[in-house]
């Protein structure tokens, strides 16, 4: 890294961060003066938190040296301490300064008014940027720099716990601010271990040969072993670093080249699996965090990735889950001669199985051939599959029908009645699904059961189930559910499914229209979520009402930093909950049409156009765009939807098509 700080003789650097760094070579000398004037004038107003700069793509080239080295902590402390250090109050002033102008919004946040405050704020800000700088060394498999600032961050750690003590004594949850440093003696703990081991030769890139398929694909595994050794392979996990594909997220370590190749050995890599589970105390190089800027940041120990490819081997994640090491063995030493299928079988009729593996085990066996689940959750269509105009396909239990189709359906109508006597609604009504796409004929009594509790997360799947197996007094609870003040059908997914599934039951159509008639604007991203709501009468009137209504309840607003967001405030309509969002637009696609700094109102027929334009196929539509443009699309959607009205149709069409996607919307040709 290319950057300026305070030189030593001795061949390291204190940075504008306040960190030490070694020095690879040193330039000439620096101008402080023109180097804070510069870094005032990249508009400090950008920042949200506590005097926290953001570098993105408008920053100044010349104080790139200061933003590069910003991690999670804010360096704006720091820079200060050392400006007045360095006898420069008036430079120190000048930067303190320049983040007390105000916000778009008009308020100043995250200002210290006393030497305590400033103190703590000061120090908090400098640990974080330290810690953040011990993950990255050790993430990126630098473990000598790793254990330097790790020695130096948690003996500071302790003097600052030590300070605010002192300060103040009757205010234990000062110290709560430091929380984020308990994982820091973890990551020290293991970096100086591998600096104790021996060296390892390089790994390819690539361990995985084309013939090879991916670890959670049920159907097939290669026959041949991999080229490298189970315990080869082990050792190796300890380098595993992955991310996530999405934030907030689950981190999935199944494909990986490493656990790919594990995965090929089939059941004879599950007893070394286990050994890893129950004593291997090694950290992997992966990072645990919500988002990318969260302050806290927690090792992965690769009895974590065990976990996972256990669960894949034997295609129960929930048993793996809910069981001990020691328990697991015994159920190994039980079950390792059994076939794939056979272990779900066992695992569903097992009465000391935990309710999560019942569920489990259920879903293995009537899980469509053309769906593939891996141990994470994420599920994908194999080549061709999930075609509605087509058969369903047989599931993966298939063959149990012959010698113990009755037994497994007995089995699912008993644990449906025993997870609705423990009050587990929502794991009886899954199960309760699950035995109508076994077995529809045999599934009503299930379902009756199940449905019992109208609270269960999967009541919509229950109601439709028993509306297909014309249980007609399934659709008047439903309604009567719907319009009780503790439920809610407006949350997005497949709620609503029975409205489309059943268009010509009086009932629901009954029920369909009292609810559009109660939109509100804060449940107006139905059209998005859900925007299967579309192909339902009631809701297609009701958009076309609302996109009449220009009453405006919000704000449209550009940040300075080019994002565009919206928001209203509770109560600004009648019955309606404040709420907001920001849309991912660049300040290029929208020049002239709302400048940076500046906003505009946010009407209802605004926040419902950009919602419904998100449809395939529908005209665009622009929170940003000037009144007389958002007007013009506004009426162009309307008469989208009033043309098209009887060509829309829903997905997903059928029960057994759930699992497929989620819910939409299409026009039929």
């Amino acid at each position: 890294m290319k950057t300026r700080g305070w030189v030593f003789p001795e061949g390291f650097a204190v940075c504008w961060n306040g960190m030490v760094y070694r020095t690879l070579s040193v330039g000439e000398p620096g101008d402080l003066d023109d180097d804070v004037k510069k870094i005032i004038a990249s508009d400090p107003r950008k920042n949200g938190d506590f005097t926290r700069f953001t570098r993105n793509e408008e920053t100044p080239p010349a104080v790139a040296f200061w933003f590069d080295l910003e991690l999670r902590g804010s360096m704006v402390p720091a820079s200060i301490a050392l400006l007045l250090r360095l006898n420069r109050p008036d430079l120190a002033t000048a930067l303190w300064q320049a983040y007390q102008v105000p916000d778009v919004r008009g308020g100043v946040r995250g200002t210290a008014q006393s030497t305590p405050e400033w103190f703590r704020a000061a120090s908090v800000e400098w640990l974080i940027t330290a810690f953040h700088r011990l993950t990255g060394h050790f993430s990126n498999a630098d473990d000598l720099d790793a254990v330097e600032v790790g020695e130096s961050l948690i003996a500071w750690g302790d003097h600052v716990r030590a300070a605010l003590r002192k300060d103040r004594p009757d205010r234990v949850a000062n110290l709560t601010v430091l929380d984020f440093l308990h994982p820091a003696p973890v990551f020290l703990s293991d970096a100086r271990r591998r600096l104790g081991a021996p060296l390892r030769s390089p790994w390819p890139n690539t361990v995985i040969e084309k013939r090879a398929v991916p670890a959670h694909d049920p159907a097939a595994r290669p026959n041949s072993p991999s080229r490298h050794s189970i315990v080869e392979l082990i050792d190796r996990l300890e380098s595993i670093k992955t991310e996530k594909i999405m934030w907030p997220g689950i981190l999935i370590f199944s494909v990986e080249p490493i656990c790919l190749e594990l995965s090929q050995w089939g059941d004879a890599a599950v007893e070394p699996l286990l050994d890893v589970l129950e004593n291997d105390r090694r950290l992997t190089r992966t990072l645990e965090f919500d988002r990318p800027w969260s302050i806290e940041q927690k090792p992965v120990w690769v009895k974590d990735v065990a976990k996972e490819l256990l669960g894949n081997l034997l295609d129960s994640p929930a048993l793996i889950a809910s069981s001990t090491p020691g328990e697991l063995r015994l159920w190994w030493a039980g079950n390792r001669t059994t076939a794939r299928l056979g272990r779900q079988f066992e695992l569903l009729a097992a009465e000391n199985s935990p309710p999560e593996t019942w569920i489990s085990s259920a879903e293995y066996l009537t899980r469509r051939s053309d769906i593939i689940v891996s141990t994470t959750g994420v599920s994908r269509r194999a080549m061709g599959g999930c075609n509605p105009d087509q058969p369903v396909p047989p599931m993966l239990g298939e063959d149990l029908r012959a010698g113990h189709g009755a037994e497994v359906t007995g089995l699912l109508h008993r644990r449906t009645l025993t997870l609705a006597a423990a009050h587990r609604s929502d794991e009886a009504c899954r199960m309760a699904f699950l035995a109508y796409l076994w077995e529809p004929a045999s599934a009503l009594p299930s379902l009756q059961a199940a449905a019992g509790d109208k609270s269960c997360r999967d009541y919509h799947l229950v109601t439709a189930a028993r509306l297909a197996l014309r249980d007609l007094p399934a659709a008047s609870e439903w309604s009567e559910m719907v319009r009780e003040p503790a439920s809610s059908p407006f949350a997005g997914g497949e709620a609503l499914l029975p409205l489309w599934l059943y268009p010509d039951n009086p009932v629901l159509a009954q029920a369909a229209e009292w609810l559009a008639s109660r939109l509100q604007p804060s449940t107006l991203s139905l059209f998005a979520s859900n925007a299967s709501v579309l192909a339902v009468p009631a809701f297609r009137r009701a958009a076309i009402r609302l996109l009449s209504d220009a009453t405006a309840f919000g704000v449209v607003t550009r940040s300075l930093d080019g994002s565009l967001g919206y928001s209203w405030t509770t109560g600004a309509v009648e019955g309606g909950a404040g709420g907001g969002g920001w849309l991912e637009v660049g300040l290029e696609e929208t020049l002239g049409q709302l400048p940076p700094g500046k906003s505009h109102p946010l009407r209802i027929n605004d926040f419902l156009a950009t919602q419904i334009s998100s449809v395939a196929g529908t005209p665009g539509f622009r929170l940003d765009w000037s009144e007389a443009d958002r007007n013009r699309a506004i009426a162009a959607i309307a008469r989208y939807l009033d043309s098209n009205g009887n060509r829309f149709r829903a997905r997903p069409t059928r029960l057994e098509d759930v699992a497929c996607s989620g819910p939409g919307v299409y026009l039929e040709p």
